[in-house]
């Protein structure tokens, strides 16, 4: 057992995440979570065809749990309807428009039979102008979703992780007056803050806005409102400048005096943006954006450089779904997630292997925790295909301008373990950056080193030393890999292996990777534990980030103790367990709070007398007892382990119990252990 402040974090975090835009002005928004009905339809099935029973459904809503629940995994068309009132609104209020968030894979989308839009990508969100379509009273709003496999669209399988069909994310309407700042700017929210020439005296800041005049912007006084708030909520900037809103792009500069900086944990300092186009001294439209000063860049040496200050980048990856939801998840649920990455102790996430949730974005903002985020370029990449191709452009545009105000967001990732030629990743690496010149590009490989490695500016490998090998020294990797192109700045995207929380042993041997059903949790320790001591410290792979924080779905396999499952998370697919290797880490990475964790505590049956003891924790000393007799007192290693490597259990049971002081407070834990010999 120990003692956290995962309460005190996760309260912080809801009440402090940026959502969607504030309602400040003409612009109204609301949530169509519930009033749904859902279908599932044949191949041939198009919107306006007859549908003959429905199922009244909540959204965000997937149809595969099925796969979730062990039964089948449904490849195909989705039918979903809902009736929608718009709101009165003010005498301001002439558009409508419909955002969603994600839907996978394809969506078609239908007001009162008239069609307003389709979508081809599963991760990033996409917004249509309904005015036209609507009615005054109720409307029939009808989406149809695919989620089959098409080779026209990444990702085009299930190789490495599960395509949830459905509308699993949020949807919104969005009624707004005449002129607006954009909605249609590649599903962003049509403003872009660009900080520049950061100092300790002032930064500067880039605002671009994406205007829609609509029929309104002939006449009248416009102008452009900026307000920059400070993370205390104190106002910075208010400057206004006329506009015209006929114009696609306007641009205002302003001044910050003495930023505070988004410094990740050491201070997550977020500002906030509050942008207005205002119409004879009134605001018709009104967005609100997290703006954050930083400068950062990766040494070959150092690693990630914060502020000017060095800064090691380590964390985990996240898979966006959790046991019987699959991805259409709640925003506690994507709260809980970040709460648990926090907890661990981590200063750093990749979003593998996608798009996530907008709240997901502003909830590392505020927890300080550095965002790599990426596109789903994965296995099997369809070279020579033009429309994959610009598909594949299409979604790194969508990611780019959608999160484009995110500060914890510093890595922009491009593809994940694919064969791709040199001009494709030339390609998508442009696209970045003709969008956003400040961030860095990556990308994660599991392929020998080639010329392609060289054009993002970070490259990373997934490793899994101990896991598919039987061993590595990631140190002599990296200069093996430097010796061959000493310009390259390297990392490790993935490494890890997988445990069940049900599968004991007391001196594990590495099991069968591949097609292996016995994966004991004692063998996960190990593998950690050597590789992170390994790469501890090594500021010149400048990345290190675990596969997975979460158990997470996986279609091609059977391994373990379930099949189609992944199991090398450190937590537990329906998020209830805590596996050994997570304590592990919090005793590594957290200085704050105690670790005291007596390993394969759920071994409880045993049936050989001497068994190995290991603890994690980082306090000062450990004291281990047997049947209330105390064995010992012993001072973790510099891996926050305690090993005693024979203990002779009793017949029967073995009341087993460790105790450390924390701060002058004691801290305990406890396990059964019975010899059933």
């Amino acid at each position: 057992m120990h003692t956290t402040k995962k309460g005190l974090i996760l309260s912080a975090l809801l009440l402090t995440a940026l959502a969607l835009p504030l309602s400040l002005s003409a612009r109204e928004q609301f949530r169509l979570d519930s009033g749904w009905e859902f279908t599932k339809v044949d191949e041939d099935f198009q919107l306006g065809s007859a549908v003959e029973e429905t199922a009244p459904v909540d959204v965000p809503h997937t149809w595969n749990t099925d796969l979730i629940n062990g039964d089948t995994y449904y490849l195909g068309k989705g039918y979903y309807s809902c009736r929608i009132n718009l709101p009165e609104g003010g005498s301001d209020t002439a558009r409508h428009f419909i955002r969603f968030e994600g839907a996978l894979t394809i969506a078609e989308v239908s007001i009162n039979g008239k069609s307003v839009g389709r979508h081809e990508g599963g991760y990033s969100a996409f917004a249509f102008e309904i005015t036209d379509e609507v009615n005054k009273g109720s409307n029939l709003l009808e989406v149809l979703v695919d989620n089959s496999y098409n080779n026209d669209i990444t990702p085009v399988s299930n190789s490495l992780f599960t395509r949830f069909g459905g509308i699993y994310r949020p949807v919104s309407i969005i009624s707004t007056s005449e002129s607006l700042i954009s909605l249609m700017d590649e599903g962003s929210f049509g403003v872009y803050l660009t900080p520049e020439n950061i100092t300790e005296e002032s930064a500067e800041v880039e605002v671009k806005v994406v205007l829609d005049g609509g029929k309104d912007s002939s006449s009248g006084d416009w102008k452009l409102s900026t307000i920059i708030r400070n993370p205390e909520g104190t106002i910075v900037v208010d400057r206004t400048e006329a506009v015209n809103p006929a114009s696609e792009i306007a641009v205002q500069r302003v001044t910050v005096d003495s930023p505070e900086r988004w410094d990740a944990k050491r201070n997550p300092a977020v500002y906030s943006a509050e942008i207005s186009l205002v119409k004879n001294g009134k605001a018709v439209d009104t967005v609100v954006q997290p703006l954050g000063f930083r400068t950062f860049s990766v040494d070959q040496q150092k690693g990630l450089i914060l502020n000017g200050v060095p800064y090691e980048y380590y964390g985990v990856n996240r898979h966006q779904e959790w046991e019987f939801e699959g991805s259409a998840l709640s925003d506690d649920q994507h709260r809980h997630d970040i709460s648990e990455i926090v907890e661990i102790g981590a200063n750093g996430v990749r979003l593998a292997h996608y798009q996530q949730a907008d709240l997901i974005y502003s909830l590392c903002d505020e927890a300080g925790l550095v965002v790599w985020a990426e596109v789903p370029i994965t296995p099997p990449y369809q070279q020579g295909n033009a429309k994959y191709k610009a598909n594949c452009l299409q979604q790194i545009r969508e990611i780019a301008k959608q999160n484009y105000n995110h500060p914890s967001i510093l890595f922009w990732g491009i593809y994940n373990e694919i064969d791709i030629e040199l001009q494709d990743v030339v390609d998508f690496n442009n696209q970045y950056k003709e969008i956003d010149k400040i961030r860095l590009t990556t990308a994660a490989s599991n392929r020998p080193l080639q010329d392609r490695h060289a054009v993002t500016d970070l490259i990373c490998w997934n490793q899994y030393p101990f896991w598919y090998g039987a061993g590595g020294n990631m140190q002599k990797w990296h200069k093996w890999i430097l010796s061959m192109n000493p310009d390259l700045k390297v990392g490790i995207s993935e490494y890890g292996g997988g445990g069940c929380i049900d599968q004991h042993k007391q001196n594990p041997r590495r099991p069968d990777p591949v097609a292996g059903r016995f994966y004991p949790e004692e063998y996960q320790t190990i593998v950690h534990e050597k590789t992170w001591a390994n790469i501890k410290g090594q500021k010149q792979i400048w990345a290190k980030m675990i596969w997975n924080m979460f158990d997470f779905s996986w279609p091609p396999v059977k391994r373990g103790n379930r099949i189609k499952m992944n199991h090398k998370g450190l937590v537990t697919y329906d998020r209830q367990t805590r596996k050994d290797s997570f304590y592990f880490y919090q005793a590594n990475w957290r200085n704050d709070i105690p670790v005291l964790r007596l390993t394969s505590s759920r071994h409880t049956d045993r049936k050989k007398r001497w068994t190995p003891v290991k603890i994690y924790s980082n306090c000062d000393a450990v004291t281990l007892y047997q049947n209330d007799v105390e064995i010992g007192t012993y001072q973790p290693d510099d891996l926050g382990i305690v090993r005693i490597p024979r203990l002779k259990l009793k017949k029967g049971e073995n009341r087993m119990k460790v105790t450390a002081l924390f701060n002058g407070e004691e801290v305990s834990d406890e396990a059964v252990w019975t010899l059933n010999k």
